[in-house]
C-alpha cells in the first residue's frame, strides 16, 4: 500500500510540474507574440518613415532640379543678351579705352558664365544625373578645335602653346567627345590661369592598344606655372578646393573644375592624375579608354611627303620638337636651324626646298629681304605666327609668295602647305578636312522668343550676316506665322507663355516635316536637349550664344539637310 500511495504522490507532483510547464510555455509563447506583434508593428513603422523619408527624397531631389533648371534658364536669359551685345559691340569702331572696358566687361560675363556651369554640373554630379554619350568622333580634330579656341588667351599672355598629336590615332574613336573637350578646356584654362611665362604644352599619344582593339589615350597638360606644393596637390581633386586659399581671391573661379573633370574621366572608364612641383610647373595626365569603329579612311600619316626637306627655324625647343616629329611621320628629312642667315641645304633640288620660320625670325627688314631671297630661289616659306600677330605681318610680307600659317600649327595646315607646292595632292583638301562652304546665303528665319531683349540680340546678330528676321513672341504666333514660302529656318525658344516651343514645334513639323527647326535655350540640361529633339527640333543651342556659334549651327543643320535632298 506504502509503494502505491508513493507513486499517486509522485505521479501527482508530475501532473502540477507538467501544469506548471504548460502554464510557463503559454506564458512565454504569449510574450513571444507579442513582441513579434510588436517587432511587426515597428518593421511597419520604420518601412512606412523609410517610405515617406525615401518620397520626401525623392521630391526634394525633383524640387532642387527644377529649381537649378529654373535658375539656370533666369540666369542664363539676362546673361544672353549682356554677353551677345558685348560680342556685337566688340565688332564696331572703339577706342582703346573702349575697347579695353569692354573687354573687361566681356570677361567678367563669361567668368559669371562659367560659374553657373561649374555650379549646374557639380549639381548633376551630386545628383547622380552626370550623363554621357557614346558616340563615333574625330579625336585629332577635336583637340585642334580645342586649341583654335584657347589659343588666343594663351598667346595674349605670350606663351608658347607647342601642340602634339600622334599620328597613329585613328580617324575616328567612339566615346563622349563635348566630355572630352569639356575636360580639356578646363585643363588649358587651368594652365593658362596659373602660368605667366613659359609655355603650355599639349601632348596626344596611344598609350597601349588591348586585345579588343580598345586604344588607351593619353592626354598631357604640361605647364610652367607657378605648381603646386606636396601639401596642396592631396586636395587638388577635391570639391571647392584651389591648391591655395589664396588663389581663390587672386585667380578666380569655383574650385569646382577639377572635381568635375575627374568625376567625367572616371566616369568615361579612365583615370586622371597630376604631377606638380612647387615653382616649377604641372603636368596633368589623362588616360581614357576607346574603342575605334571599323573605318578604313585614310589619314594623313598614310600619306607621303618622301623627298622633302624642311629646315625648322623655331626658338621654343617643344614646339621645334613637335614640328620634326610630325615631319618625320611623313617621311619627311628635317633639321633646324637658328637663323635665317647661311643656310646649308642637303637637297640639290631647290624645288624640294621648304623652310618653317617663326615670326619672331622675321622682325626686321633684312629678315624680310632673307626671306624674299629664299622664295626667288624656289624655296617654299611658311611662316607660323599666333592669331593676333597675324594682321601685321601679312601687312609686312605683302608682296612675298609665302604661307602664313597661324600658331598653333594645325597638322592638315602644314600638310597641305607642302603638299599644294609639290601638287601631291592637286587641289585636294586634307584626307579628314571638311571642304570649306561659301558664307551662307540670305536666309529667311524665323525667330522665337519671348524676350525683348533677347530678340534684339538674335536680330542683331542674324541681319550682321545678312539674313532676314521675322520675330514670333511665343509659340502660337510661331505656328500662325510659319510657311515654307516665308522662311527658310525657325530658331525656337523653349520656356514662353501662351504656347510653348515643344507645342509649336509638333504643330509646325505636323504640316511641314522638312521645316528646319532649331532650338535656342537657355535650359542647359540634357533632359532639355532630349525633349527637343523628341518632338523634331532638328538641333540645339545653349544660351547664352555668340553671332558666330548661332551661325555655324544653322550653317551646319542646312548641310545636313542639303545632303540628305541630294
Amino acid at each position: 500500500m506504502e509503494d502505491i500511495e508513493l507513486l499517486r504522490k509522485k505521479i501527482e507532483r508530475l501532473k502540477r510540474s507538467q501544469e506548471e510547464a504548460e502554464m510557463l510555455l503559454e506564458a512565454k509563447s504569449q510574450e513571444l507574440y507579442n513582441l513579434n506583434q510588436d517587432l511587426e508593428r515597428k518593421i511597419q513603422e520604420k518601412t512606412k518613415s523609410f517610405e515617406e523619408a525615401k518620397n520626401e527624397a525623392v521630391a526634394a531631389n525633383q524640387a532642387k532640379s527644377q529649381f537649378l533648371a529654373n535658375m539656370s534658364h533666369e540666369i542664363r536669359t539676362p546673361l544672353n543678351g549682356m554677353l551677345g551685345f558685348i560680342g556685337l559691340l566688340e565688332k564696331s569702331e572703339l577706342t582703346t579705352v573702349q575697347r579695353e572696358q569692354l573687354s573687361t566687361v566681356a570677361k567678367s560675363g563669361r567668368l559669371l558664365l562659367n560659374i553657373i556651369n561649374d555650379i549646374l554640373e557639380f549639381s548633376k554630379i551630386e545628383a547622380g544625373k552626370l550623363e554621357m554619350e557614346n558616340q563615333p568622333f574625330h579625336l585629332k580634330r577635336c583637340v585642334e578645335d580645342i586649341v583654335d579656341v584657347m589659343a588666343n588667351e594663351v598667346y595674349r599672355k605670350g606663351l608658347e602653346f607647342p601642340i602634339y598629336l600622334d599620328e597613329t590615332i585613328p580617324k575616328q574613336l567612339i566615346g563622349d567627345e563635348a566630355r572630352v573637350r569639356q575636360v580639356l578646356v578646363n585643363l588649358i584654362g587651368n594652365a593658362s590661369k596659373f602660368t605667366h611665362s613659359g609655355e603650355i604644352a599639349l601632348d596626344v599619344n596611344v598609350a597601349g592598344i588591348s586585345s579588343d582593339g580598345t586604344y588607351n589615350v593619353r592626354f598631357s597638360i604640361k605647364d610652367t606655372g607657378v605648381g603646386i606644393s606636396q601639401e596642396n596637390i592631396v586636395s587638388i581633386f577635391s570639391a571647392f578646393e584651389q591648391a591655395d586659399i589664396s588663389d581663390t581671391r587672386k585667380y578666380g573661379g569655383t574650385g569646382l573644375g577639377l572635381t568635375i573633370s575627374k568625376k567625367i574621366i572616371e566616369t568615361l572608364g579612365g583615370r586622371i592624375w597630376v604631377e606638380s612641383e612647387e615653382g616649377k610647373g604641372t603636368q596633368f595626365f589623362i588616360e581614357l579608354p576607346l574603342k575605334a569603329p571599323d573605318d578604313k579612311s585614310v589619314e594623313l600619316s598614310d600619306r607621303s611627303l618622301y623627298g622633302e626637306e624642311v629646315l625648322v627655324c623655331v626658338s621654343s625647343q617643344k614646339v621645334r620638337e613637335n614640328l620634326m616629329k610630325r615631319l618625320s611621320s611623313w617621311q619627311v628629312q628635317s633639321s633646324s636651324i637658328s637663323s635665317l642667315s647661311g643656310i646649308a641645304w642637303n637637297s640639290k633640288d631647290p624645288k624640294r626646298r621648304n623652310l618653317i620660320v617663326d615670326y619672331v625670325y622675321v622682325a626686321l627688314d633684312s629678315d624680310i629681304q632673307s626671306l624674299k631671297a629664299l622664295v626667288s630661289e624656289g624655296v617654299h616659306v611658311m611662316v607660323v605666327a599666333p592669331p593676333r600677330e597675324k594682321i601685321e605681318l601679312q601687312e609686312r610680307l605683302k608682296g612675298v609668295s609665302l604661307d602664313l600659317i597661324v600658331k598653333p600649327v594645325k597638322r592638315e595646315k602644314l600638310f597641305n602647305s607642302i603638299s599644294s607646292k609639290i601638287k601631291i595632292a592637286e587641289k585636294e583638301s586634307s584626307p579628314h578636312s571638311i571642304p570649306k562652304q561659301n558664307s551662307l546665303s540670305r536666309q529667311r528665319i524665323l525667330l522665337v522668343e519671348d524676350n525683348i531683349v533677347n530678340q534684339k540680340v538674335a536680330i542683331a546678330m542674324l541681319e550682321l550676316h545678312g539674313h532676314s528676321v521675322g520675330v514670333a513672341s511665343n509659340g502660337q504666333e510661331a505656328v500662325d506665322m510659319f510657311s515654307p514660302e516665308k522662311y527658310d529656318v525657325v530658331l525656337m525658344d523653349c520656356q514662353m507663355p501662351v504656347m510653348d516651343g515643344f507645342q509649336a514645334t509638333r504643330h509646325i513639323k505636323q504640316k511641314h516635316p522638312e521645316t528646319l527647326i532649331i532650338a535656342m535655350t537657355a535650359n542647359a540640361f540634357k533632359k532639355t536637349k532630349d525633349e527637343c529633339l523628341a518632338v523634331g527640333m532638328d538641333d540645339f543651342i545653349t544660351k547664352p550664344v555668340t553671332d558666330s556659334d548661332l551661325v555655324e549651327v544653322i550653317k551646319l543643320n542646312l548641310m545636313k539637310k542639303s545632303k540628305v535632298k541630294n
